[in-house]
């Protein structure tokens, strides 16, 4: 684990290259996500979290060049940026043809398939158009985790509700350690 020395000396080096950075942030497919009021993000004290369900092994899977990297951004308790690898655009978009291909050809089968359609739809609609894609409460469970993963210190809410963060901390005492995890 770095030392906080080391950690804000990282951070700094970073900033002084952003040039170096920018392109994999603008070569990304930006997505806006939308929460409920009554299901809100969580925002943190480091707030750019990433993801990746892909499995490289020894190599890793986290990094802005990575194939298949998620980058999330929450804006405010309902809106968050996803920054998306395009692989996963291609990916869903193969998935959602098959799927419509199916749907034409045995509706009973697609049914069985595919148990909620309409967020495939959504996000084709956010793909096409830029709209806002609706979170369902387990895609909001993982964004929050992700926030209380990156978090330094602090973990921020429009609610009073830390659940997910307090079961978190109890079942992952290294999250608890406020040196920003860099893994």
């Amino acid at each position: 684990m770095p030392s906080e020395e080391t950690a804000k000396k990282f951070a700094k080096q970073s900033l002084l290259k952003h040039e170096e950075f920018t392109p994999h942030f603008l070569s990304k497919n930006w997505v806006l996500l939308k929460a409920t009021k009554g299901n809100p993000f969580y925002m943190s004290d480091n707030p750019i979290a990433l993801q990746n369900h892909k499995d490289f092994g020894f190599y890793g899977n986290i990094g802005l060049a990575v194939n298949g990297i998620e980058i999330y951004f929450p804006l405010s308790k309902i809106l968050s940026l996803g920054m998306w690898c395009p692989s996963l655009e291609e990916t869903a978009r193969d998935a959602y043809s098959k799927y419509k291909f199916i749907e034409s050809n045995n509706p009973m089968l697609a049914a069985q398939v595919v148990n909620d359609p309409k967020y495939y739809e959504n996000l084709m609609a956010c793909f096409d158009t830029g709209i806002s894609i609706p979170f369902k409460s387990e895609n909001v469970i993982n964004h929050n985790s992700l926030q209380v993963k990156y978090s330094s210190r602090f973990v921020f809410s429009s609610t009073d509700d830390f659940s997910l963060a307090k079961e978190m901390l109890a079942a992952h005492q290294d999250l608890k350690d406020p040196v920003p995890k860099y893994k």
